[in-house]
């Protein structure tokens, strides 16, 4: 690999330890192919109140954003999780609306 292809890092654990990635052009637009996707299923699923769907996306986001470079993305993603969208509706949204904020192409780079 020549220093040009090395474009982002990110971190995962691997049996109890962090193994740093190194990825490629290709493999990081692949990814935010998905992600856009993903985002983009986010969405619908809060217009149609689809509550289990939306944390079943976060969590998928969640294990594939820090693995890609995007802490802040997973971070967003875990938050969601830790609410329950039928106890506190309106505090779900709100961590919904950060994984959002998050994904913007400028918090992306």
């Amino acid at each position: 690999m020549t220093p040009n292809q090395k474009v982002q890092t990110g971190e995962m654990m691997d049996q109890d330890r962090i193994v740093n990635v190194v990825h490629t052009e290709k493999t990081m637009a692949a990814y935010r192919l998905i992600l856009d996707k993903q985002i983009t299923g986010l969405w619908r699923a809060m217009e149609l109140t689809e509550f289990d769907r939306a944390l079943e996306i976060c969590h998928k986001i969640k294990g594939s954003a820090a693995l890609f470079g995007y802490a802040d993305l997973g971070e967003a993603c875990r938050e969601a999780e830790g609410i329950s969208p039928t106890l506190d509706p309106s505090g779900f949204k709100s961590r919904i609306g950060r994984v959002f904020a998050a994904s913007a192409p400028a918090s992306l780079g």
